[in-house]
């Protein structure tokens, strides 16, 4: 029915409107990758020809940079006016977001974490970015005059939760370690700003297996952080399958990982070892984006609207 819709009026490119097209559009665009990149490698098996991989390089070079503008268009909504957007009144709404957001780019990796590079620190500027703005917009919606509806508080908190999302992709794809090592009692490795200390190896015995725990000391300095048991367990019925649970502790800006390997002999047993930095943060902004999209639809605009349509459904033609 395209031809049947006709605006009554022009609507700028800079304006509310317009951003939400521009963000359509790299919407499809951003979809569109992850369905060819997900369909070609089987279409080509399907075909018989050689299976390529299809991975991470594809990923990176073709969906970050079209969500990375999108990130750059999520502090806008909230400022630019239907029709025809103003410049002026934009950037003094905008600056303290900008300036915090520009804050928190800084100060993650100098404080909290290190090695991070350039492109790291524009991917956590937009993520804080698309996280200012939307808390600065919460604010203005709590403190403002009347009582803000559903959809706009929706609106964001799931822009808040793409922030945080983006921010713990971001630091866990570029500052987590993983290490392989061989480490008898007694014995210690330095990884990500901690030493790992094995301090024993046991054998224990549970309700149907026996096991192996090592209790692997984790120091910042001096300072104890975690004191992790990771096991390898033997199950009569599956004697030639030991089954490995690793110890994990769980922070708000880091995760630890312990597993136990093989024993090597002479005493020595390998870990493998994991510090992932921020991986909470994709967990909490997938929720938060959740639960900002369950509080816009709860909207009770929406509920008269679904009801209209459904007795108009009714009616007989």
């Amino acid at each position: 029915r395209g031809h049947r819709i006709a605006a009554p009026t022009a609507v700028a490119l800079f304006s509310r409107e317009g951003l939400l097209l521009f963000n359509n559009v790299l919407l499809v665009a951003a979809a569109f990758t992850v369905l060819l990149g997900t369909l070609y490698p089987l279409i080509v098996d399907a075909m018989g020809l050689p299976k390529p991989s299809v991975g991470s390089p594809w990923f990176s070079l073709t969906f970050v940079p079209i969500t990375l503008p999108l990130l750059v268009l999520l502090g806008f909504p909230y400022v630019v006016a239907w029709r025809q957007g103003r410049v002026e009144r934009m950037w003094v709404q905008l600056r303290w977001p900008l300036l915090c957001a520009g804050a928190l780019a800084v100060g993650l990796p100098m404080f909290l974490i290190s090695g991070v590079g350039l492109g790291a620190y524009l991917a956590l500027l937009l993520g804080a970015w698309a996280s200012a703005s939307a808390g600065f917009a919460l604010w203005r919606l709590i403190r403002g005059a009347g009582r803000p509806s559903r959809s706009a508080l929706g609106m964001a908190v799931a822009h808040a939760g793409v922030g945080i999302f983006a921010i713990g992709v971001t630091l866990v794809t570029q500052a987590d370690s993983e290490r392989d090592v061989s480490l008898a009692p007694g014995g210690s490795v330095q990884m990500a700003g901690f030493e790992w200390r094995l301090e024993k190896i046991e054998q224990a015995s549970g309700a149907n297996y026996s096991a192996q725990i090592a209790t692997v000391a984790i120091f910042r300095g001096d300072r104890l952080v975690a004191r992790l048991s990771p096991e390898k367990r033997l199950y009569p019925s599956q004697p030639n399958n030991p089954m490995t649970e690793s110890a994990v502790d769980v922070g708000l800006f880091r995760d630890l990982y312990v597993s136990l390997g093989e024993d090597l002999g002479a005493g020595a047993w390998s870990f493998r070892l994991y510090y992932k930095p921020f991986i909470r943060w994709i967990w909490g902004g997938a929720l938060i984006m959740a639960l900002g999209g369950a509080l816009a639809a709860s909207d009770r605009r929406y509920r008269p609207l679904a009801r209209k349509k459904t007795r108009a459904a009714a009616v007989p033609a």
